[in-house]
């Protein structure tokens, strides 16, 4: 009789710790698919930043076309104000002739 009791203990011991473990597993599954939705989204904003950082390059390409054309531009336009201070400074001295 102690024998039966033994099993029969024993049987609803074995019975919870497959609960226990089922529990566990499922727990386990939703974690493993939690994880590979997290990874997908990690490999997505990498993609992102990859894109994000080949395109700062191209604006940052862009930019320092810009700043050489701005440079050049800067030079012909004081250039071109030394030419304009130089033919009014020969339009003053030809006036100047032309009054004495």
């Amino acid at each position: 009789d102690e024998s039966r009791q033994v099993t029969t203990d024993m049987t609803i011991e074995v019975k919870r710790v497959i609960q226990e473990n089922e529990s566990i597993s499922l727990e386990l599954s939703k974690a493993v698919e939690k994880n590979t939705e997290t990874e997908s989204r990690c490999a997505s904003l990498e993609e992102e930043i990859k894109s994000a950082v080949a395109e700062k390059e191209v604006l940052s390409d862009k930019i320092h076309e810009i700043e050489g054309n701005n440079d050049k531009l800067t030079k012909e336009l004081d250039e071109s104000r030394q030419v304009t201070i130089d033919k009014n400074n020969e339009m003053e001295t030809l006036t100047k002739e032309n009054e004495s």
